[in-house]
């Protein structure tokens, strides 16, 4: 029998973007049987509609798209209600905005069939921003380390919705009510950070879907001001699910401290840049001081902080850099 490959693609008010995402998954061929999970979270357009057609299609095909509707709890409580309807031994999630490219759960079915050392393969993908694109990452470092959980905690590692297919066995070893934190925030990283908890992730590097930025979508303000509101708001869910998924991964005291305190690190930051942003030089001197305490503040972001607030030691920290990549050997 072939195995079976799982995509949830939890949808509000997503009649305009629903048929592409759906066509992206129909469109996927291989040795392998695919289970589309759509969670109607609450739609009060035409999205119903649009996905009732493909229904037939993919049984046509052999495949089974699994329809549910139900009142809108969130992208967290859309998440739980397709967890509770998995029955693959691998699982990706996808939203309702994106689409899977042509060969994606092929290359990272293959994969994973062949590294089974690996509880899951990221790819890259295509950012598209009203058709021009950009790659996620072009940084050897972020795309090759294996070590997800770190590179996730520290920043060193993408984590797009859309661009990874992990082991069902191994997340639910962890959530075995397939129940995730119901936050608005961050569905895919608590997927992600207890699979890769002490576990290994492989990495294809080539670009296997696309995530369309929208204006005025969940992360994409069309004022600045909006924008900063939105950013703030953005942060501290994110900086809520990091904080809530340390502590409950991680047993130890001390390791769980080391990485909460890397976390808090992160607030301090965003905190700082906000206040630069607002012109508020009283919080940003604050907030400066404690992201310095951290031992976490790179010699970048310290030059960018002086140049606005204290031009002559930004020229020595400058200096003190171009002296650093020459003892380097880096021109």
């Amino acid at each position: 029998m072939k195995q079976k490959i799982s995509v949830i693609v939890p949808c509000f008010n997503s009649e305009s973007t629903i048929d592409r995402c759906i066509d992206s998954i129909y469109s996927q061929d291989g040795e392998f049987q695919i289970e589309l999970i759509v969670v109607n979270d609450g739609s009060t357009d035409q999205s119903e509609n649009r996905i009732s057609k493909w229904i037939p299609l993919f049984a046509d095909k052999g495949y089974e798209l699994k329809y549910i509707k139900q009142e809108n709890q969130g992208p967290g409580g859309a998440i739980n209600t397709g967890l509770k309807y998995v029955s693959g031994e691998y699982l990706s999630l996808l939203d309702a905005d994106d689409c899977f490219l042509q060969g994606s759960i092929k290359k990272r079915f293959s994969y994973l069939e062949e590294h089974r050392e690996y509880v899951g393969v990221r790819t890259n993908g295509w950012q598209d921003k009203q058709g021009e694109r950009k790659l996620f990452d072009l940084d050897p470092e972020r795309t090759t380390n294996e070590n997800l959980f770190d590179g996730l905690i520290g920043g060193r590692a993408t984590n797009w919705a859309g661009s990874y297919m992990i082991r069902t066995q191994v997340l639910f070893d962890f959530y075995p009510t397939r129940e995730i934190y119901a936050s608005r925030f961050g569905q895919h990283m608590q997927l992600l950070l207890p699979v890769a908890y002490k576990n290994r992730f492989g990495y294809i590097d080539e670009p296997l879907m696309i995530y369309f930025l929208q204006d005025n979508s969940h992360s994409q303000a069309s004022t600045q001001e909006e924008q900063l509101r939105k950013d703030d708001r953005n942060f501290y869910g994110y900086y809520d699910i990091y904080t809530h998924m340390v502590s409950e991964i991680i047993a130890d005291k001390d390791e769980r401290e080391f990485y909460l305190n890397i976390i808090e690190s992160w607030k301090y930051k965003h905190e700082l840049n906000k206040s630069m942003q607002c012109g508020d030089k009283v919080a940003a001197q604050k907030y400066f001081r404690l992201y310095e305490d951290t031992g976490r503040i790179t010699l970048n972001e310290k030059i960018d902080y002086y140049s606005k607030t204290n031009p002559i030691r930004a020229v020595w920290l400058k200096v003190y850099r171009r002296i650093g990549m020459v003892l380097k050997g880096t021109k």
